[in-house]
């Protein structure tokens, strides 16, 4: 059976990390001690990494869609971006079922985002981010009694 060697190289793109198999249990630290504290408070839920980027168009501005996302063109050729941000996607996600939902929701997440950013001290470009949110509803027949 063949050894596998893993050997440092500069391939990887600017401000990108990558996780050898001795570092990976340092970097689960966080979902190994954090994941079982938070589970009995709210439940875990993911998102999709890619999405339109239309719909950050829409609720995140300009500012996102044109400088700081990673926007690439599908093979269906539809503009998508890798996720920079978690709001426009919950957002997509609650409106899609609210009818469906019990409020309060108490969700989370942890998981990686990418924004096209000048690469400095303490920021990169691809980032670990967790995400704790907690929605109500303002309508009258769907608030807990």
């Amino acid at each position: 059976m063949e050894r596998l060697v893993y050997e440092e190289c500069d391939s990887t793109c600017k401000s990108t990390r990558e996780f050898y198999p001795r570092a990976w249990p340092c970097a689960t630290l966080f979902m190994k001690r954090c994941a079982p504290r938070l589970s009995p408070l709210a439940t875990r839920n993911g998102w999709p990494f890619i999405e339109s980027i239309d719909l950050y168009a829409a609720k995140s501005g300009e500012e996102l869609v044109k400088k700081q996302s990673f926007v690439f063109e599908d093979r269906g050729g539809d503009l998508v971006t890798l996720r920079p941000e978690l709001t426009p996607s919950l957002a997509r996600m609650i409106a899609a079922k609210q009818g469906e939902l019990n409020f309060p929701l108490r969700w989370w997440s942890f998981g990686p985002f990418w924004r096209y950013e000048q690469p400095q001290k303490g920021r990169a470009r691809e980032f670990f981010q967790w995400n704790v949110d907690m929605l109500v509803s303002i309508h009258p027949k769907r608030m807990p009694n």
